[in-house]
């Protein structure tokens, strides 16, 4: 089976091409695809199956896609689409989706350029970008998953962009002309494609043409955004007005590998505020403030002593340790190996903290503290796979700029790894396979043992289960555990958004100061129900006081399925937040499919 999502979503089985029922088919299946070996959530595949509110049946509509799925792709036994808890999985190899093919192929033009092979390299990578048929998912309109298609984008471009690269290094100067002026015309903003192509004009006896570019250049950036070109694209105007583009761009002395590193350090870092910034708009984790959290050291037997976290001997073994989202870059730091474990019920805001962190850290970073990077840790086998060999693997994927030689030197990310330049912050240990719980943190533990910086997140239960069946545990770093939202902070966010003189949340208020154990007050002990409560009442014409209605919430158990359909912020990474429906009775909305979920 071929799936191939760059150009219009299509299946391929053998000579014969596979098709879908509908629109909420494709996009069902093109979510699963472009998040492939990975458990992708209810919440997300809401999200990228409606533009709009999604309706009440939105659950049970989702699982009628997945059995139309297995039913068209041949899956009675379910080995391709699993059901994985609330969620579902692909399971696919990497030459069976074109993206990762894509990937793959890019990846291996950049190891040819390394061993000096440019044409080899020219060779690859134009390959793989002939795998682009068109825009990712071309007509599908699915607005939940624009994210993802945009950052493929971004990979064409920089493979592009790579392989201009070495071709002016080969000497095609007027081969990459016409191409160039293409793309500056498509993206009058982004500067390397309008360096680029000053070089070869400049190579090609157009000096005058050259300058021009240059000119336009700084005009659409004045314009637009109020500011000069970059140090490459003046250094390079320099050069074309002195007459000295005979060689490579960089006429000065090769730059040594620190330097390198240092750059590819920086861009790293640029790269990931850019990235993750965006995220928290898109889940309007400032809008006003995020649900408050607290943390504090678990008292589950699954951390080390104080001393050996702290490197202090003698003392209490119990590590005494707390705080909450704005100081929790001062206590990581507090940390002497700069190890943490952060854990959580479903919902508690493990994936929040990680990203607030990650950003947090980059916001005023001490001199030479490595570069945070946020990754999912699913589609890690550590039975298979070192962790410094997954991370630079991941890294090369996700951020393929490192594979520039000429700008990085050679294996740019692995370097980064080798030379504790990166500080891994991996959301999700809980989202591998059950059977490799033990092996990851046993494999972690190796990996960072001679003090190397490292953030986790889990789930507490599968956490704690892991280190009773085999006894490892992270033998430097500090267990969190975020606490249950406090009943007032609850309050505080409900009526946060309230007009003056609105009073219909008033019963909710009454229910949870008066009966602090009720199933509601239960449910409402996690940022994500605590977010999705406020989110389904916040039209004027509902009524939250339905919640108070225990014959709809029979039991905590079942209201705090709620999660498993919210699209609030708090739910799954990279998960595109977005109101759910206001329909006229959403309690009963809501309570239908938490009975689904349960079950």
């Amino acid at each position: 089976m071929d799936f191939r999502v760059l150009g219009a979503l299509e299946i391929q089985d053998g000579t014969d091409r596979v098709t879908l029922p509908g629109a909420r088919h494709r996009r069902v299946l093109a979510c699963l695809l472009l998040s492939p070996n990975s458990v992708v959530p209810l919440p997300k595949l809401i999200e990228a199956t409606w533009d709009g509110e999604p309706p009440a049946t939105a659950t049970k509509q989702i699982q009628n896609c997945v059995s139309v799925l297995r039913e068209r792709l041949g899956d009675p036994k379910q080995k391709l689409i699993v059901t994985d808890g609330s969620g579902y999985r692909i399971t696919v190899g990497n030459r069976q989706v074109d993206w990762l093919r894509f990937t793959d192929a890019v990846a291996a033009a950049g190891q040819s350029a390394e061993g000096g092979a440019l044409a080899d390299a020219v060779e690859k990578i134009r390959s793989a970008l002939r795998l682009w048929r068109g825009p990712v998912l071309d007509g599908l309109d699915a607005a939940g998953l624009a994210g993802r298609a945009a950052r493929l984008e971004e990979q064409r471009l920089n493979a592009v962009e790579l392989c201009i690269d070495w071709q002016l290094k080969l000497g095609q100067h007027r081969e990459v002309v016409d191409e160039l002026r293409a793309i500056v015309e498509e993206h009058p903003l982004r500067e390397r494609p309008y360096a680029q192509l000053m070089l070869a004009l400049d190579r090609s006896g157009r000096q005058a043409d050259a300058l021009a570019v240059f000119q336009r250049l700084r005009t659409q950036l004045a314009e637009e955004l109020g500011v000069d070109p970059g140090a490459e694209a003046r250094r390079l105007h320099e050069q074309i007005l002195r007459g000295e583009t005979g060689e490579p761009v960089a006429a000065e002395p090769p730059e040594r590998p620190s330097g390198q590193l240092d750059r590819a350090a920086g861009e790293l870092a640029a790269a990931i505020v850019r990235q993750w910034t965006a995220e928290t708009e898109i889940r309007s984790l400032h809008r006003p403030e995020p649900v408050p959290l607290t943390w504090t050291s678990t008292e589950r037997p699954v951390a080390a002593a104080a001393p050996a976290v702290l490197g202090r001997p003698g003392g209490p073994d119990r590590l005494t340790f707390s705080g909450d989202l704005t100081d929790v870059v001062a206590k990581f730091r507090q940390v002497p190996a700069r190890q943490l474990v952060v854990l959580g019920e479903p919902g508690a805001g493990k994936s929040v903290l990680a990203i607030l962190l990650t950003l947090g850290l980059l916001a005023d970073p001490p001199p030479g503290e490595p570069v945070p990077v946020l990754l999912p840790l699913s589609s890690w086998n550590p039975r298979e796979e070192h962790l410094h060999g997954w991370l630079a693997r991941r890294l090369a994927e996700e951020y393929p700029g490192l594979a520039n030689t000429g700008a990085y030197g050679r294996g740019a990310a692995l370097r980064l790894v080798l030379e504790g330049r990166v500080i891994p912050v991996l959301d999700g240990l809980d989202e591998l396979a059950p059977g490799l719980h033990t092996a990851a943190i046993d494999a972690l533990d190796q990996a960072v043992s001679g003090g190397r910086p490292l953030v986790v997140t889990c789930r507490s239960t599968e956490y704690e289960s892991a280190v009773a069946q085999s006894g490892t545990f992270l033998s430097r770093a500090a267990v969190v555990e975020i606490e249950p939202v406090e009943t007032e902070d609850a309050i505080d966010f409900l009526t946060a958004r309230q007009r003056f003189g609105e009073t219909r949340w008033d019963p909710v208020v009454r229910q949870l100061r008066q009966h602090p154990e009720s199933p509601l007050a239960q449910a409402l002990r996690t940022p994500l129900m605590v977010d999705l409560a406020r989110t389904a009442y916040a039209h004027p014409s509902t009524d939250p006081g339905e919640l108070c209605d225990t014959t709809r919430f029979p039991a905590a158990r079942r209201s705090r399925a709620i999660c498993s359909t919210s699209t609030c912020p708090w739910s799954t990474p990279r998960a595109r937040p977005r109101p759910l429906g206001s329909t006229a009775r959403p309690a009963r909305a809501i309570t239908r499919r938490s009975r689904r979920s349960a079950g």
